[in-house]
């Protein structure tokens, strides 16, 4: 339910802005920190609407739908430093609302309050500015702003000090970075991106040099979410639809090779198959660089559904970049409200099975001895070789495993959880007993 509903049913829209407001006071009270002043945030929201003509028109239910806003982050500013009110004109209700638009420095000041960083600035950079930046083991940056005459703006950054002492920066190119940003936005023609472009384009390099601290804290997150509502990039998710168990084709030579059938869709959300071994996709690739009172450092992260995980150990970050887009299983642990990748081994794809005569001799490890199935456990096969997988080892070690433990794995490869064993292809049931050993 959003705040708006919310607001339209605490309060009656025949009543003046002053009497809805001071009756939400204790709910205002309950939302936000101790150390926010709430009256003196009401009085500049309401001070606020009486200087500009537009806010004037904005509705009451809006309105406090704003101070609510300002409550949640934390803040009794409103305007430079704080909460910047702006006017929207909402088509559906064919009124204006106040919407909260966070200050770049409120941003900063509440990353530094969850102890994320120790200081962070954001400057812009003018053609006739001297600037020029460095990346790699010894990043550096340097801008000597003109006194007079600096021309357009053609970029942005933001510098922070990390908690140990160690500096970071973000660039951003105005044509190449921000602009793409700003047209996506729902007031890309409207607003502070016509009347504070320089202002807003700080604001959107700050917001990506410390994205990577978003979660920090509650009021951090709630702060990043109220800005991209604002201008219109939250709920940008597609939800897909769940992978379908694939089936074989039994089919000929030639009608296999008149027709190419697609791949089945790979799984885009992590599965926890124990609970510090994860499988899936990654599907980003964050490296950041930096250096400390030990020296240069070196941080990889991957996305993998909605979780980071992160490695400062050089060898095992290249082995994730060149992983990016990839099915992997990896091993973590959590170190407070980080989680640090431990191990990372690619996960190979399930293919098609392949039509094999019954006289078709293939060269495979050994399945069975005189006495039966081999153990997938038996230690007394050759260093580094894998049994094959048959259905009577990849049921002997679902035995061995929780119900739930066997359901999540079977969900990771796509399968459904009471799909039949001796229904699976042979690289179903080779995949799905590797899957089972890095679990064990």
């Amino acid at each position: 339910m959003n705040d708006t509903a919310v607001a339209t049913r605490q309060t009656d829209p025949n009543q003046s802005l002053e009497m809805i407001l001071n009756n939400a006071m204790p709910e205002l009270q309950r939302i936000a920190p101790k150390y926010v002043n709430i009256t003196r945030m009401v009085a500049l929201a309401i001070e606020a609407k009486m200087r500009n003509e537009l806010l004037a028109k904005c509705s009451p239910v809006s309105v406090l739908n704003f101070c609510k806003k300002c409550a949640e982050a934390g803040t009794d500013r409103v305007g430079s430093g704080g909460m910047w009110a702006v006017p929207f004109f909402n088509k559906k209700t064919n009124t204006y609302e106040m919407t909260p638009m966070p200050d770049w420095r409120l941003i900063i000041e509440k990353a530094k309050k969850a102890k994320a960083i120790l200081h962070a600035t954001s400057d812009a950079v003018y053609e006739n500015d001297e600037f020029s930046y460095e990346r790699g083991m010894n990043p550096r940056l340097f801008h000597v702003p003109a006194m007079r005459d600096r021309g357009k703006p053609v970029a942005v950054y933001c510098v922070y000090t990390l908690p140990d002492g160690g500096k970071d920066f973000t660039v951003m190119d105005i044509k190449e970075d921000v602009d793409p940003i700003r047209k996506r936005s729902k007031a890309a023609d409207a607003g502070p991106w016509v009347t504070d472009y320089v202002e807003m384009a700080k604001k959107t390099v700050v917001k990506r040099a410390l994205k990577i601290f978003e979660g920090a804290s509650p009021e951090l997150t709630a702060l990043i979410e109220t800005d991209n509502s604002a201008i219109g990039y939250a709920n940008t998710t597609v939800a897909r639809p769940p992978v379908a168990m694939p089936k074989v084709i039994e089919s000929t030579a030639t009608e296999t090779a008149k027709h190419d059938p697609s791949p089945a869709a790979e799984p885009e959300s992590e599965s926890k198959v124990d609970g510090n071994t994860v499988a899936g996709r990654i599907a980003k690739i964050s490296k950041k660089e930096g250096s400390g009172k030990k020296g240069a450092w070196v941080k990889v992260g991957i996305l993998i559904g909605k979780e980071w995980y992160g490695t400062f150990d050089g060898p095992m970050g290249k082995t994730a970049e060149k992983l990016e887009g990839q099915h992997v299983v990896i091993t973590f642990k959590e170190d407070g409200k980080y989680k640090t990748i431990t191990s990372i081994e690619e996960q190979k794809p399930v293919a098609a099975a392949q039509e094999q005569t019954p006289n078709e001799a293939t060269e495979q490890p050994p399945d069975h001895t005189e006495d039966g199935p081999v153990d997938p456990d038996d230690d007394n096969l050759p260093f580094g070789q894998t049994p094959k997988a048959t259905v009577e080892s990849v049921k002997a070690m679902e035995d061995k495993l929780d119900a739930k433990v066997v359901a999540k794995a079977k969900k990771a490869l796509g399968m459904a959880s009471d799909v039949s064993l001796s229904d699976l292809p042979q690289e179903f049931l080779e995949n799905l007993a590797k899957l089972y050993r890095s679990v064990k």
